[in-house]
């Protein structure tokens, strides 16, 4: 069961990818969807200020992380912003820094409402 925004065709959580990387066990998939939301919530105003101090460098590696734990939970659409944050970074996009930053948390919400929603946390 995957779940997919109605504008996109990339889903937000891809649940048979994530339950075979847990070997089935749903608590532990939760207690990991947890950990996940204290580092993305921990993280995310890094990212911020890394940003406001034009520090390169420093977006790339959080975004790096951040795609690398989006993955292997099976958060799809954040892993693809994260990795588009990334790329920014290394280029030193200015611009496309700024609309994904605050598109990285506007996901980071609607994934987390699904969740909750669907009763994973």
């Amino acid at each position: 069961m995957t779940k997919k925004q109605p504008s996109d065709s990339l889903p937000l959580f891809d649940l048979e990818s994530a339950r075979e990387r847990t070997g089935g066990d749903e608590d532990f998939l939760k207690e990991l969807l947890s950990l996940y939301e204290e580092e993305f919530k921990a993280k995310l105003p890094e990212l911020k200020t890394a940003w406001q101090a034009r520090n390169f460098k420093e977006i790339k590696e959080l975004s790096h992380s951040l795609k690398g734990a989006s993955a292997n939970l099976s958060l799809l659409s954040l892993q693809k912003i994260c990795w588009e944050l990334e790329q920014a970074g290394q280029q030193k996009d200015e611009k496309k820094i700024e609309v994904l930053l605050p598109q990285l948390e506007k996901e980071f919400e609607k994934v987390w409402h699904y969740l909750q929603q669907e009763k994973f946390l």
